[in-house]
């Protein structure tokens, strides 16, 4: 099962988003304001001591952060066309690296 830590507002709503659209099984975390709630710090620092959001933990316990579950773990998905085109279609110049 997929963990995801994540606060309404701080960039969590992608990985979210793909948690669904791939019916993936995982349970969402809300924390706290992290500048303001140490209690929200102290949940988050023992799977990620920046205290970043989001952050997810994968079923193997690796974990990622930021910004590196949206672009990197859904790749392998049934569907993940619709939401990573191939380089050709995301850019057509040739001076396009992908």
């Amino acid at each position: 099962m997929y963990k995801l830590f994540a606060r309404p507002g701080w960039g969590s709503v992608l990985v979210e988003a793909q948690l669904a659209w791939y019916d993936l099984p995982h349970q969402i975390e809300e924390l706290d304001d992290l500048f303001v709630s140490a209690a929200a710090r102290d949940t988050l620092r023992p799977v990620n001591p920046l205290a970043q959001v989001p952050t997810l933990v994968l079923p193997g316990g690796q974990v990622m952060t930021e910004s590196a579950p949206s672009r990197c773990t859904w790749r392998t998905q049934p569907g993940a066309a619709i939401w990573y085109p191939s380089p050709a279609k995301r850019c057509a110049r040739p001076s396009c690296a992908g």
